[in-house]
């Protein structure tokens, strides 16, 4: 039998050695797309971790009657500048008009161009020293929204004894659907502070839009989206601090 040469014997031993090479750069790739799958699962883990932890962010409401449902007064239709639902109060002439709507919410319609040139739709709040140097955002949930070219902005008003006053934070123009939402940090020597929607300039006649729900509350962070349906009974007891019928009057 012919022996192999000195030459063949090194070529086969290369051969040899190259597929040793070629298996273990199999399995070093094999373990590379094992490691990059299981960063990418970790990643989408700490991703949903985030969003979980998001969506479980929430902070008490400082407003009463945030989503406009304790209506004492019984009216179903409000006109002109005066309070209305619970807490809430309009200024802007006699050509505002406030609907209560029995989904829920409220629906503000511009009848005429009578009256001063902006229109508030807004709360006070309770003892604003008490929030000097915090920031709060206010948040409001807007639908169906017609403003006619006229400017509607999310509002937070801090003013001071002598007449001074500054409003919040991001000049925010609502113009659909949504959840919209401004920030002010509070300053020093405030004596009245309220916050609601308004528009700054003359509101077109027939401008429209309805608000289903507000919150005012600590920090940068709108929660709204967060919260669960207000208790109506929580929220009667509040307003009746206020505000109480007493038999047919």
């Amino acid at each position: 039998m012919e022996q192999p040469t000195r030459g063949t014997q090194q070529a086969v031993e290369a051969a040899g050695r190259a597929e040793t090479a070629a298996g273990e750069a199999a399995a070093s790739a094999e373990a590379a797309q094992s490691a990059a799958q299981a960063a990418e699962n970790t990643a989408n883990d700490a991703l949903d971790m985030a969003n979980n932890a998001a969506a479980r962010i929430w902070n008490p409401n400082l407003r009463i009657n945030p989503d406009f449902a304790v209506n004492q007064r019984g009216q179903a239709r409000y006109v002109g500048s005066m309070y209305t639902v619970d807490g809430w109060r309009t200024q802007g002439g006699a050509g505002t008009q406030i609907d209560v709507l029995p989904v829920g919410g409220i629906k503000y319609t511009r009848l005429d161009s009578e009256g001063p040139t902006g229109w508030y739709f807004w709360q006070y709040i309770e003892h604003p020293e008490k929030l000097t140097g915090k920031t709060l955002t206010l948040s409001l949930e807007i639908r169906d929204v017609d403003s006619k070219g006229g400017l509607l902005r999310p509002i937070i008003r801090a003013a001071k004894g002598d007449g001074s006053y500054i409003k919040g934070g991001s000049f925010t123009d609502i113009t659909g659907d949504g959840i919209y939402s401004t920030q002010l940090t509070i300053p020093e020597g405030t004596e009245q502070l309220l916050c609601g929607t308004y528009y700054p300039s003359a509101v077109p006649v027939g401008a429209t839009f309805t608000l289903l729900r507000a919150k005012f509350e600590l920090g940068t962070v709108s929660t709204l989206a967060n919260d669960s349906p207000q208790n109506y009974g929580t929220e009667l007891a509040k307003s009746q601090r206020y505000q109480q019928i007493i038999g047919n009057k």
